[in-house]
């Protein structure tokens, strides 16, 4: 007769009661023990997964790489599109892990597709992709960047900021109608660049040659009472000294939530040669930020990029001449604390050391 199974389990439970691991087996676990929590320590550090606090992203030729502004090595994040295809705008998440780019195809000289895609900060490897609708004169977003406390992806494209919410892929544009110190409510016409303060959701845009700052936004994307001021209008607005700020607005960035530093282009006569300045703009309780001269026009090239440092340690530029291209590292102050010569390659803007 067959044995039951609860007698069979009695058996082999007897038969193995003087069982016990060989020293080989002991030496295999301990081993693999040690392995283990060595990964544990080590990987996290030489796979850190996210872009580094000396690391900037930046792109190079038609690709798109990580910088380092200690010491100009790079690797390449990105690597160039095929035929037909680029890159147009890049920018990192608050916490450096991961890269937002706009891909566009181009066809016939006319674009005719646009994605937004979330990549991983290591690897560069794609991890969602958003397309979005081919619009207006010029359908090729300029920027793109995250809003800081939410996840949310913004887009400027066709002088329009749209929003792209990750987790439900639903696409609408930022509504953004403000008003201004005279109590008229309007919405900007034709946004060239913007950029967002780190925690308040404060907008800084050009519209024309104005510098404009959009406040008010709830925690809740799209929704709050906008308050819309104008704070640089070259030829007009004069800095702290009295001197009156020439030459049109350019790319600029938030340091915190009450710095906005500006790139300020302007021709030099009688040559005409092209020249960039940096200006601070301080904003205190009353409307009109103190707008002060920070860094003037280089004595060769000129400045094409901007980015805040992390930590607050101030901001850097992207200086491009005829010979070279140059990071320019500044303290708060003004004050020059390092330039940093790139190699070879053609590298173009954005600059991204820091969100955002």
């Amino acid at each position: 007769m067959d044995e039951s199974p609860v007698e069979q389990a009695k058996k082999y439970v007897e038969k193995r009661k003087g069982w016990r691991p060989e020293r080989r087996t002991v030496e295999y676990l301990v081993g693999l023990l040690v392995i283990l929590l060595a990964a544990t320590i080590l990987v996290p550090r030489l796979l850190p997964g996210k872009i580094l606090n000396d690391q900037a992203l930046i792109g190079r030729d038609r690709g798109i790489s990580v910088l380092n502004v200690t010491n100009a090595t790079s690797k390449k994040l990105i690597p160039a599109p095929g035929k037909g295809e680029g890159y147009s705008a890049w920018g990192m998440s608050p916490g450096r892990e991961e890269v937002v780019a706009v891909w566009y195809h181009e066809a016939g000289g006319k674009v005719d597709k646009v994605s937004v895609r979330s990549m991983s900060g290591f690897s560069g490897r794609t991890q969602a992709e958003w397309v979005l609708n081919v619009k207006g004169e010029d359908p090729k977003p300029s920027q793109v960047g995250f809003l800081p406390t939410h996840n949310v992806i913004w887009v400027l494209a066709s002088g329009k900021i749209s929003l792209v919410d990750i987790k439900s892929a639903v696409i609408f544009d930022l509504p953004l109608e403000a008003t201004d110190e005279s109590g008229k409510k309007e919405t900007p016409a034709a946004i060239s660049y913007a950029s967002f303060s780190p925690d308040d959701l404060n907008l800084a845009y050009m519209q024309g040659d104005n510098l404009e700052v959009i406040t008010g936004f709830s925690k809740e994307p799209g929704k709050g009472t906008l308050r819309r001021r104008l704070v640089l209008q070259p030829g007009t607005t004069k800095d702290v000294s009295g001197q009156v700020v020439a030459g049109s607005v350019g790319s600029f960035t938030w340091l915190d939530d009450l710095t906005l530093m500006v790139i300020v282009d302007k021709q030099l006569e009688p040559e005409g040669a092209p020249a960039t300045s940096v200006y601070m703009l301080k904003f205190g309780n009353d409307d009109s930020p103190a707008v002060e001269l920070k860094v003037p026009a280089p004595g060769a090239g000129r400045f094409t990029g901007i980015s805040s440092v992390p930590l607050g340690k101030g901001f850097a530029l992207l200086r491009s001449s005829a010979n070279e291209q140059v990071i320019d590292r500044y303290d708060v102050s003004g004050k020059l604390v390092k330039s940093v010569k790139l190699g070879p390659g053609v590298w173009r803007s954005p600059l991204c050391w820091s969100f955002p």
